[in-house]
């Protein structure tokens, strides 16, 4: 314990998280006792998961980029602007925080996106389009069964004031799964592609399959321009983000380190079909997402508990 100890940062307070918020009270009374500044989550895990920070990256034709980064669940939104317009890309459940950020720069929401049938998470596409009157645009090759979207494919475009924002059908994570090219600048990868792994194959049930599709999608996206800024759906648990600077990086950097184009196909579908557990409530979360049905904060907590395991691991 004295060993752990020592590796606390004695520069900044220390949080102290369980999972209902009362053995970390315990916790940080101990560091209290012990000269080391510490405080409790309050709420315990759901409240972790309810906490949000966020990052800009600028783009051409005067847009930015907002990162909304959900901490606890290591999961990634966007918030497109420009010229006074904007675009959401698969929004959490807690929808308020996009339509605040937008008004703060003077921007109307015109669009919501889903890149794909969000199986560790609860999707606030639908919410958040009603509560705009923007439309929303999904993949129908994703099982969804609700029909109030407009669908979108390979080389569907939208605008967002000045910017041009193309889809490129990128299957295998989900059949649907879509990746948006934001004019000359980046692609947001959704769950195809992160920084530091690619997309599991397997949440569907089809998992050679759509594991064949990964491979022809990650070719695909190998071909393009390796200065595309990377935005991926989700950060992993070690990932140490730093305030304010986006979770990014370089379609070629990104090339390199994960090699993700090195392997023949048959080599490929074999490693990329062993996959860690499934996210648990995986079934219903699909089955929310797949309706689009409005769901209680309190549900959602219990059903989002835990890291998103949407990722598998580079060709080694």
């Amino acid at each position: 314990m004295e060993g752990k100890l020592h590796d606390l940062p004695a520069d900044r307070p220390v949080i102290t998280l369980c999972h209902s918020g009362n053995r970390s009270l315990v916790a940080a009374e101990v560091l209290n006792r012990r000269g080391i500044v510490a405080q409790s989550m309050h709420g315990g895990i759901a409240a972790w998961s309810r906490i949000y920070d966020v990052a800009s990256l600028p783009l051409g034709e005067g847009a930015e980029v907002l990162q909304v980064r959900r901490l606890g669940k290591g999961c990634l939104s966007y918030l497109v602007v420009a010229g006074g317009e904007a675009a959401v890309i698969d929004p959490s459940w807690q929808t308020g925080q996009y339509v605040e950020a937008a008004a703060a720069r003077g921007a109307a929401i015109r669009a919501v996106i889903d890149t794909h049938l969000h199986a560790d998470h609860v999707s606030g596409g639908r919410g958040l389009a009603e509560a705009t009157g923007a439309p929303l645009y999904l993949n129908p090759a994703d099982p969804f069964a609700y029909d109030q979207f407009t669908a979108v494919g390979e080389g569907f475009t939208v605008g967002v004031g000045p910017l041009s924002m193309t889809a490129m059908a990128a299957p295998g994570h989900t059949a649907g799964s879509v990746a948006w090219r934001l004019g000359d600048d980046a692609l947001v990868t959704g769950d195809v592609l992160f920084l530091e792994s690619i997309g599991r194959p397997d949440l569907h049930g089809k998992a050679e399959a759509f594991a064949r599709d990964l491979y022809r999608t990650l070719r695909r996206l190998a071909a393009l321009p390796q200065d595309l800024m990377i935005l991926p759906g989700h950060f992993p648990e070690d990932t140490r983000l730093i305030y304010g600077r986006p979770h990014t990086d370089r379609l070629g950097a990104v090339r390199a380190r994960l090699r993700f184009d090195a392997e023949d196909e048959e080599t490929f579908v074999v490693r990329a079909s062993r996959v860690p557990e499934r996210p648990p409530n995986m079934a219903a979360i699909l089955e929310i997402n797949k309706h689009g049905t409005h769901v209680q904060p309190e549900e959602v907590a219990t059903l989002e508990e835990g890291p998103n395991r949407c990722a598998v691991k580079p060709a080694g």
